[in-house]
């Protein structure tokens, strides 16, 4: 495959040009809206560096959107949907300029791909008797956004293996940047009160971004060949650790104790004895761990879920969305619809993928949900086993750990909208499918 040269388009030095006009125009405009040029002045830079590495959008729709809202609640912008917005802007921007830097070629889609499409046409019928028009639109716009665009984005990608090692390293150094950021703003912080690195952030999706770059190190630890660089990704553990721990976020932390068990248990070269063995020790030294840093997680974790109020208001939304399927199974209550008004905190989503699945677009809605999730597995596991090399079944291996990390923290916290990363493993799950079945030879 022959790829095009940058300059039969743009060159890096036409870009930079274009670049500095642009700033320059914005910092005229600055007199007339200070917010538009100064957004506009941080993400022209992501524009040029998107040019050279256009897998940098998937990386941050990872971890970097954390990132950016934490840039966005500094400067105090009121915008609506500053994340969303930005990510767009940032993925979009990728996806249009590889291509203009690679041939256009016939893609094939997976099942995956097919059944998330399959829940969007849901959620649009849905929206025909939802009882919550704004939040259903909302979450009709969030789906085909992020969802939808993250899952069929990677199928783009012309070399997946090189590529997605290049979202696994982006993801692991944007998250290690997030981490330094956020464990300074820790210590700074008083140790009775949840942690937050902004306002704005919520602890819970802040700490799964931590998490998810925490699992990519694995892959760099177990692919990198130099002793020293693998003791300064293992250095770093604590820095993504103790913000997590600080934000009293139980899902995403058993998610990184889980993610590494489930890392450890795909390893074809390790017998099943020391799989064993390591995830029994994974297990006894993430609460050791929690024993002696957390006494507020450790609390919540050993609390009655009945007696402890957050984990009690999700089994009661957990039941209520069980008692709505029930009365509507073949249909559901529609997109959106979902509420219960709790004190303090009224829940318009289950915190759980399926039971939101369930409740609003009914037996459709579930069954294609589980489709997406067993389909998308299958594929990830006979990615591992028809790897070629120990590199490619690495890749796999890692992707596959993301992709369970992301969907059991589906199971307690979000919506649908909310947990877009399960997407993202699942388009590079149907990337490195189709890279592996270019270069099978008994399929050429």
């Amino acid at each position: 495959m022959t790829t095009l040269t940058q300059k039969e388009y743009i060159t890096s030095k036409q870009l930079l040009a274009l670049f500095i006009c642009l700033e320059i125009v914005l910092l005229l405009i600055l007199l007339k809206s200070a917010e538009i040029s100064l957004i506009c002045f941080i993400i022209f830079p992501l524009f040029f560096y998107v040019y050279h590495q256009p897998e940098f959008g998937l990386a941050m729709a990872l971890t970097g959107r954390i990132l950016i809202g934490l840039f966005f609640d500094n400067l105090s912008l009121e915008l609506p949907f500053p994340i969303l917005a930005s990510h767009l802007i940032i993925v979009l921007s990728g996806v249009s300029i590889y291509y203009l830097k690679n041939p256009i070629r016939p893609v094939t889609f997976y099942a995956p791909q097919l059944w998330t499409t399959a829940i969007f046409i849901i959620l649009l019928i849905g929206l025909t008797y939802s009882t919550n028009m704004s939040y259903g639109k909302q979450k009709v716009l969030f789906f085909a956004a992020h969802n939808l665009l993250l899952v069929v984005v990677p199928i783009l990608i012309v070399d997946a293996e090189k590529k997605v090692r290049d979202i696994l390293l982006a993801t692991y150094i944007l998250g290690l940047a997030l981490a330094i950021i956020s464990t300074f703003l820790a210590l700074a912080s008083p140790a009775i009160y949840r942690f937050q690195p902004s306002e704005n952030v919520n602890p819970i999706w802040f700490s799964r971004s931590l998490g998810v770059s925490l699992i990519a190190s694995l892959f760099l630890i177990t692919t990198v060949k130099r002793r020293g660089l693998k003791l300064f990704i293992l250095a770093t553990w604590p820095v993504f650790i103790y913000p997590i721990l600080r934000s009293w976020s139980r899902g995403p932390l058993l998610g990184v104790f889980l993610g590494l068990i489930v890392f450890f248990y795909l390893q074809p070269t390790i017998s099943w004895r020391l799989k064993l063995i390591a995830g029994l020790f994974i297990a006894i030294g993430g609460f050791a761990m929690l024993a002696v840093t957390s006494n507020v997680i450790l609390s919540r974790l050993q609390t009655p879920l009945t007696e402890e109020a957050s984990a009690a208001f999700r089994i009661l939304a957990w039941i209520e969305a069980v008692d709505i399927f029930k009365a509507n199974p073949l249909r559901g209550i529609g997109t959106g619809s979902f509420f219960i008004d709790f004190p303090f905190v009224p829940f318009i989503w289950p915190h759980n993928i399926f039971l939101e699945a369930a409740s609003e677009n009914g037996i459709f809605g579930l069954f294609s949900l589980c489709m997406f999730f067993l389909t998308s597995f299958l594929l990830g596991l006979k990615n591992m086993r028809l790897a070629a090399s120990r590199m490619t079944r690495q890749i796999n291996i890692i992707i596959v750990t993301i992709f369970f990390f992301s969907l059991w923290n589906a199971q307690v916290s979000g919506d649908i909208t909310g947990n877009e990363s399960i997407w993202l493993a699942a388009g590079l799950i149907c990337a490195l499918a189709a890279m592996r079945e270019k270069e099978r030879p008994s399929d050429q």
